[in-house]
This record gives structure tokens, sequence and C-alpha cells, in this order.
């Protein structure tokens, strides 16, 4: 089941990380009630790129900040555009009530720098947004121990030719342990957030992975029980992906 809650973080023992396939819908869901109680919502695209992966009021007023002036440019969403790098960028305190960073924090040498200045940038009662890979599942053991070249010639073998537009391109892989999903209680303390929303999912790639491979889900489910065996519990292959949302107090 999905956890959800308003509780302080600091009065949370741990927070609950159920696999589900429902995580997107219910994420949509609380966003969409989110913004339906604010008029012109403030939104922060962390590391962004040229798209965004969630939907846009279109009310909102939106920054972005990227790493490339070149993927910025090409980002049809974004109002103000802010070349700069997450670990270390001056984030204006208390300013938005959405921050997202999707997929960035894995290629981060010191990710959890970005994610306080992030969690500084939400004003009380905002909202931040955190999805990356898993760094206890298969797909970020691979991942983190493979070259760059093999991460392109896999998506190419995934996705065909959308592999070399926007919104598919592969970067290095750090995938640094301090975003562990079992670290993520500790994060939301020391920068005063409770988590609303925390999900384990499948990514969309891996599942693409196995469709390719013709693996059904019974193949996946005996994969993942032998995988945890052989690891002693500590690597997972269904859990590949994370999803926090996390509140201002």
């Amino acid at each position: 089941m999905i956890s959800s809650t308003t509780d302080s973080a600091a009065e949370t023992a741990s927070p609950v990380l159920p696999v589900t396939h429902d995580g997107l819908k219910i994420l949509g869901e609380k966003l969409s009630d989110f913004f339906s109680r604010i008029d012109q919502p403030k939104i922060l695209e962390a590391g962004c790129g040229s798209g965004s992966v969630i939907r846009i009021p279109t009310e909102a007023h939106v920054s972005g900040i990227d790493i490339s002036r070149e993927e910025l440019d090409k980002n049809p969403v974004v109002h103000e555009k802010i070349v700069g790098d997450l670990e270390t960028y001056d984030l204006p305190r208390n300013e938005f009530d959405l921050v997202v960073c999707w997929d960035v924090l894995e290629h981060l040498n010191r990710p959890l720098l970005a994610m306080e200045n992030m969690a500084a940038a939400v004003r009380p009662g905002g909202l931040l947004l955190l999805a990356f890979p898993n760094v206890r599942s298969l797909k970020a053991v691979v991942a983190k121990h493979t070259p760059l070249g093999f991460h392109k010639a896999l998506n190419r073998w995934i996705y065909g030719e959308r592999a070399e537009t926007p919104g598919f391109l592969n970067f290095p892989t750090v995938l640094d342990s301090s975003i562990a999903p079992d670290r993520m209680m500790n994060f939301a303390r020391d920068c005063n957030l409770s988590i609303d929303l925390s999900v384990l999912r499948q990514s969309g790639v891996q599942r693409r992975f196995f469709k390719k491979l013709k693996i059904g889900e019974g193949g996946i489910r005996a994969f993942d029980k032998l995988v945890g065996f052989v690891s002693f519990g500590r690597i997972s292959v269904s859990e590949s992906d994370c999803i926090f949302l996390f509140r201002r107090a």
C-alpha cells in the first residue's frame, strides 16, 4: 500500500516504502489537489533540461535550473531559465510552492547538498518532489558499474530512434549512497520536512527492458526472489525507482 502521512518526520520512526504500480497516479492526484488551492503556483524544475515530467498548471510561473544552457533553451515550459549547479547555486529561500527534481540526483557527486538546497527553497507548506533510482536495486548496481557507452547502447536497444531525443539522453551515473531510500527519513528530519508520499516502484525503462526480453510479471517476480536470495535481501529487482513527496513544515 501507499504511505501517505502528514506526521512530522521527527515523530515517525521510519518511512513506509511500498512497491506499487499506482504511484504515479496517486502522485498526480496529490499534485492536482495541491495546485487547486493555489491561484498562481511558483514552481522550480531542478535539473529540468529540455522538458518536464509533471503536468504544469497553465497559470503557474515556472523557473528551471540546469547546468546546460543548450538543454534549457529547448524547454518550452520554463519562464525563467537559470544556468547553475544544484549543489552550489544559491537558490532563493522560501520561494517556491513546488520544487521538482526528477531523475537528476543519481548523476550528482554530492546529491545531499542539492537536496538541502532545494528544501530551503520551498516555502512553508510547499512541496518538494524527488524521484531517482533506488541505489539498493539491481538496476542501480548495473548502472553504477557499467560505462556510459553501455547505457547509451542499451537505451538505443530499448527505445530505438527516440533514444537520441531530449528526455532520453544518458549522462554519467554516480548513484551516491546518500540517496538510499532508507536515508530519506533523516533528510526529512534535518530539513524540517514531512513525507506526504513515499513509493518504491519499477521504472518504465526497466519494464520495457523485460518486455523486449519477453519476460512477464511471473518471471520478474522469480528473478527478484533469486536476486534477493543471493544478495541476502540487500538488492531488489522490482523496487528499481523511488518517488518521495515532502512537505515543508
